[in-house]
């Protein structure tokens, strides 16, 4: 440890020497068999593998660290890979069509899983990690640190978020973690994150115009549908997130291509 300002709380105390961006359990199924994960560049084809995923040192002190955002991780990490332990959590899938699944979860803890996400931007925002260099939210800032740091959400209507999974065609989540673009300067004022199977999209202002606000976003009541995607469907989704096509095409399986 070594004494600085720690960003959350900015207070001058010991900061860890490890903080990670995005927290380890969103890497479930992008990790190799040595433990690497493969972190995609989309411009320019390049990639790199990362131990441990992406941290940064020296930002954060250890109450911020592990205790404020370590409690949203914790409950983040339940909701996603063991949601009976929460003992309140319930998910039930409806096939639409052949390529669009809805997944109905029920009893969320809108605050907690909510600030969970904004956590993600927040510290996107923050980092000096070269990954998340295009992620630039300065105007908003202040109000992510003060709801993260006070465990206080703004108004309901501001900062919808929706969860879309993408699958392969046989079923598993892709596995692709490209470096996101998130500012003030885009047309369409959302941030988007794909981690893993799952594309998170935030609102960065009021009636953005996203597709899936507000019927696929969080609600107040502790609940959120969340399309499941694949085959064509998919690969639709991933180029209109700027995905090139030769990845949508791979992830998707919908033609032959390799990267």
């Amino acid at each position: 440890m070594k004494n600085g300002i720690c960003k959350l709380c900015l207070e001058e105390k010991p900061l860890i020497g490890k903080s990670h961006i995005y927290p380890q359990f969103l890497y479930q199924g992008v990790f190799d068999e040595t433990n690497r994960t493969v972190l995609q560049y989309l411009k320019n084809d390049g990639h790199q593998f990362f131990q441990t995923g992406f941290y940064d040192k020296y930002i954060l002190c250890e109450c911020c660290d592990n205790v404020i955002l370590g409690s949203l991780e914790r409950y983040a990490a339940l909701v996603f890979y063991n949601p009976h332990t929460t003992n309140s959590v319930s998910i039930t899938e409806t096939r639409e069509r052949k390529d669009l699944t809805v997944m109905n979860v029920q009893n969320i803890d809108y605050k907690k899983f909510k600030l969970f996400v904004l956590s993600l931007l927040w510290r996107a925002h923050i980092s000096t990690n070269g990954f998340f260099k295009e992620v630039d939210v300065s105007q908003i800032e202040p109000q992510l640190r003060s709801m993260l740091f006070n465990n206080e959400l703004a108004n309901d209507k501001d900062f919808q978020l929706s969860i879309t999974r993408i699958d392969r065609p046989n079923g598993a989540a892709i596995d692709i973690i490209p470096n996101p673009k998130v500012n003030f300067k885009q047309k369409l004022k959302v941030a988007i994150f794909i981690i893993g199977g799952l594309v998170y999209a935030i609102e960065l202002e009021r009636d953005s115009g996203f597709s899936f606000f507000p019927d696929f976003s969080l609600k107040p009541t502790n609940e959120i549908l969340i399309p499941r995607l694949s085959h064509g469907t998919a690969r639709a989704y991933l180029k209109a997130l700027g995905i090139p096509d030769k990845h949508a095409n791979y992830f998707s399986g919908t033609k032959q291509s390799s990267i």
